[in-house]
């Protein structure tokens, strides 16, 4: 870089920056090119300035950064931009920032003073997304070049093949076409002279190679198949030369020679439905077996020298839809590994097909790929893809999760394998229907050290709840099954994942008893309440049952004399009220809804009383007196839609308000006292709004926090009836809780803490 050249890229950042304060947007010269300009300077001088950041094309920033190297050190801002890269492309400048925010937190890297986002749990490592494909993604490999590098291959439901630069993430050359359908696997096929051929299979029926070198194809396409093929696989013989094998719909397996394109003997049959994959297993002895999956649940061995069936199928999964894959374990042997619909890995010695340890569980969707990475120091783990959008590292010998769920895919996760890149390190590539591979190095980036645990499974709610010593535990809940304590001012977890509930827990609220301990509630669709000591994270008691549905929320309620009952909303259209420190019923269920009951909470009156709110999927709020089990008035009308959640809002002048929210896509005010409307609901929301909660702010005030599917967290001015601010996330916002300093919301999986002087400023 000349002195000339960097008093260029300086000046071209303060012009930039100087029209990106006044106009809010760039020259569209400076948007494209000014990350050219930048990076070779360094990034320090555009990651200084997230207000410019935000103007610069999302797809340049990441193509400058991959022509230099994905795993070059960066910035925080830098980093977060390229992991999130095809998120930020579909919004606006105005738009970004939170969700850069977001991902920095999520790799791991601290909060700078003006960061909106404080934390983010749990924390991932560093990650580059490939973008080119314009559909699904559907399988990758490595193929190594006769230079010594290696390509990444991928296939796509969009019918072409692509080549990358595995670490910079660059296509390597155009993209090879040919196939008439969607293409669903690759393979590298070794040839005896030291080069390799790409083989790439089809549902039009055929399988094509390829030179990797120059992209242009190696012979006429292999037809012999009757229905659309399913994957490949190489299978090296004793000779030096190679056979492809190859997978169908038409229920066979066919081998191929490479070199010739003609067929080697005749296709393999004995699967009863489609066969979905194969996979070559080395054996102790030096020869291999081919290993072949269907969905007629069963995985033959195959001896390829004489193809041959060798022993009995294994009928491995509870599911019929199944694949294979061969697995090189640190003591130097192979097993086989089978994955299917039913979320689990097995793994099986090759040579008797008996169980290798205990399946692999965490999974909550169909597992869709696995491969062996090798990480720095020598270290081999096993990665497993899943229609759960996760990628899952596993020690293969203990059979026990390495780190946390990998996350930054956006739909199911289709595929893995493990390439090598300059300076002997492996990364990880996964594929996936968001139309993107990714490139993962756990030990690159900002997010090293042990990682925090997480929900893996949307979470459902959340609540602050305070404990004995004076200080609060964040509690969030999550269709997994499972309730969460986190700390508030870090999102590091509290102890172990509270466990019990037999499905989705679906809120969680603290109860105040009247010798001053706190118990936390957790209700679920075991139709079950469950009490806590949130100090230890034990049951205090058996379950509460009586409900005969689903229970879908839960809030303490303070009696006039000085006791706090709980109230549970149920989609048996009751809710019902219990003694917190005896699990015993408080009164008769409350009848009246004619739907499912969603959401309740407590509602302070200015005479001092309290009145109960529930809100129901027949569209109204009802209000009830908690000590008579009386209604509070006439049902409160005027959604649209079914109401989902409910909230009180203290007013400066010592009175309160009534919000609900609803799949009317509005949030509406109202006064507990009459029953009546508080102003015009409060528009802004499109799609359903999840939730709210009251936020004090200073100065006495409070606003109102509501959470939506449309993936927005809106702060509205309860007295005004005006919004304050937008903050724009990735995925929907499904729960809320705040404290003084801090907003916690719920996205997807994951929780988050939100600066509330930054979102209100």
């Amino acid at each position: 870089m000349t002195v000339a050249g960097e008093a260029i890229a300086l000046a071209l950042t303060r012009l930039a920056e100087s029209t990106a304060v006044a106009k809010q947007s760039i020259e569209p010269y400076l948007e494209r090119y000014l990350p050219a300009h930048v990076q070779s300077i360094g990034w320090r001088y555009l990651a200084a300035t997230q207000a410019l950041l935000d103007q610069m094309d999302v797809a340049a920033v990441h193509s400058e950064v991959a022509r230099t190297g994905f795993w070059q050190p960066l910035p925080a801002t830098i980093q977060a931009t390229v992991w999130a890269a095809d998120l930020l492309v579909h919004f606006p400048a105005s738009q970004r920032r939170t969700i850069r925010d977001l991902a920095a937190r999520k790799l791991g890297h601290a909060p700078e003073p003006n960061s909106i986002v404080l934390w983010a749990a749990p924390t991932f490592p560093y990650s580059a997304p490939i973008l080119g494909h314009t559909a699904e993604v559907t399988g990758c490999c490595a193929v190594p070049l006769s230079d010594g590098s290696t390509v990444l291959a991928t296939t796509s439901e969009d019918g072409t093949v692509r080549l990358w630069d595995p670490g910079t993430g660059v296509p390597h050359g155009e993209p090879l076409t040919g196939h008439a359908g969607r293409v669903t696997a690759c393979c590298a096929v070794p040839l005896s002279d030291g080069t390799s051929l790409l083989a790439t299979t089809s549902w039009d029926e055929t399988v094509r190679l390829w030179d990797p070198r120059t992209g242009l194809p190696h012979g006429e396409p292999l037809t012999g198949h009757t229905a659309g093929l399913t994957g490949c696989c190489a299978i090296q013989l004793p000779d030096g030369s190679s056979l492809l094998a190859t997978t169908s719909w038409d229920e066979t397996v066919r081998l191929w020679d490479p070199l010739t394109g003609l067929p080697h003997g005749e296709p393999l049959t004995g699967h009863t439905d489609a066969v979905t994959a194969c996979c070559v297993v080395p054996l102790p002895d030096g020869t291999t077996i081919l290993a072949t999956a269907g969905r007629d649940g069963s995985v033959f061995l195959w001896d390829p020298s004489t193809i041959h069936p060798r022993g009995d199928p294994l009928f491995a999964h509870t599911d019929s839809s199944i694949r294979c894959y061969a697995v090189p374990l640190p003591d130097g042997t192979t097993v086989l590994a089978t994955t299917n619909l039913d979320g689990t890995v097995r793994l099986w010695d090759p040579l008797s097909g008996t169980p290798h340890g205990e399946p692999l569980t965490g999974h909550t969707a169909a597992v869709s790929g696995c491969c062996t990475v090798q990480l720095a120091g020598g270290t081999t783990v096993l990665a497993t893809t899943s229609w759960d959008r996760t990628v899952r590292l596993w020690d293969p010998r203990t059979g026990r999760q390495y780190g946390n769920p990998l996350t930054g895919h956006t739909a199911e996760v289709t595929g893995c394998c493990a390439v090598p890149v300059a300076g002997g390190i492996s990364v990880l590539a996964t594929t996936s229907r968001d139309e993107t591979t990714r490139l993962w190095y756990p030990e690159a980036g900002g997010a090293r050290g042990e990682p925090l645990t997480g929900h893996s499974d949307d979470v459902t709610g959340c609540c602050v709840v305070p404990l004995a010593d004076g200080t609060k535990v964040l509690a969030t809940t999550s269709r997994d099954g499972t309730m969460r304590l986190w700390d508030p001012g870090t999102g590091a977890p509290r102890g172990d994942p509270l466990t019990g509930h037999t499905s989705s827990v679906t809120g969680c609220c603290a109860a105040p008893l009247a010798d001053g301990t706190i118990v936390l509630v957790t209700t679920s669709w075991d139709e079950t309440v469950r009490l806590w000591d949130p100090g230890t994270g034990r049951p205090r008691s058996d379950w509460l049952t009586g409900h005969t549905d689903r229970v879908t929320g839960c809030c303490a309620v303070p009696l006039p004399d000085g006791t706090t009952i709980v109230a549970t909303a149920s989609e048996d259209e009751t809710v019902r009220l219990w003694d917190p420190g005896t699990g015993r019923p408080y009164g008769d269920p409350l009848v009246g809804h004619t739907d499912w009951v969603t959401g309740c909470c407590a509602v302070p009156l200015s005479d001092g009383n309290t009145v109960l709110a529930t809100v129901s999927v027949d569209c109204s709020v009802r209000l009830w007196d908690p000590s008579t089990g009386y209604p509070h008035g006439d049902p409160l009308i005027g959604h649209t839609d079914w109401v989902t959640g409910c909230c009180a809002i203290p007013l400066p002048d010592g009175t309160t308000l009534l919000a609900t929210t609803s799949a009317d896509s509005t949030v509406r005010l109202w006064d507990p006292s009459t029953g009546d409307p508080h102003g015009d609901p409060m528009t802004g929301h499109t799609d359903t709004v999840t939730g709210c909660c009251a936020v004090p702010v200073p100065h006495g005030t409070t606003v109102l926090a509501s959470t939506s599917r449309d993936g927005t967290l809106r702060l509205w001015d309860p007295t005004q009836l005006e919004p304050l601010s937008v903050i724009t996330f990735p995925e929907p916002t499904m729960a809320v809780a705040a404290t003084a300093s801090t907003l916690f919301v719920g996205v997807g999986r994951g929780i988050c803490g939100i600066s509330v002087s930054a979102a209100t400023e």
